[in-house]
């Protein structure tokens, strides 16, 4: 891939791509969490069908999981296909401009988390570490909005759409 092709994206924060960009190698899972009924709280799951749909041509080693509000449910399945990578993307709050992403190395998320969901992200994480010897990382997504019955904001529909043509150009197609 070209170096300019963060140029024109000024949408999202092109550092975390750039680290990211050179971990996508081997088996890669990406596990979306989030809930579709609280506005950008479901911008993992949004981002996953995003790549199920525009993605015919994806590479083998490439696994995409939409675990909603319940990620727990695909440990097992994760952890079975011993993957070299592992990215939960979810909308998190970092105090941060809407729509802006942040990558954590999971060992760097508080204990608590700062997600909506049931189980502690870095306990999914880090037991996804211990069973599969695998690079986890949270893509967070900073969230304006995760009310009840709101829709996705502009702001994070336009970072996913930018989160999906980079995965589709820097992981996706075969090479």
């Amino acid at each position: 891939m070209k170096n300019d092709y963060f140029k024109n994206r000024p949408s999202i924060n092109i550092l975390p791509l750039q680290t990211l960009r050179n971990e996508l190698k081997g088996k890669i899972v990406l596990l979306g969490v989030g809930n579709r009924l609280r506005g950008d709280d479901a911008a993992g799951p949004e981002l996953i069908e995003i790549l199920k749909k525009g993605l015919p041509d994806i590479r083998k080693e490439i696994f995409l999981f939409d675990g909603e509000e319940v990620p727990e449910n695909y440990l097992i399945p994760i952890a079975n296909l011993k993957p070299n990578l592992v990215i939960i993307v979810d909308a998190v709050d970092f105090s941060s401009r809407p729509g802006t992403i942040k990558l954590f190395p999971i060992r760097q998320i508080p204990q608590g988390s700062f997600s909506t969901h049931r189980l502690s992200l870095r306990f999914l994480g880090s037991y996804l570490e211990k069973e599969t010897q695998a690079k986890i990382y949270l893509l967070g997504i900073q969230s304006k909005s995760i009310k009840l019955g709101e829709k996705l904001s502009l702001e994070v529909k336009k970072t996913l759409s930018d989160l999906a043509d980079f995965f589709q150009k820097n992981a996706f197609k075969n090479e």
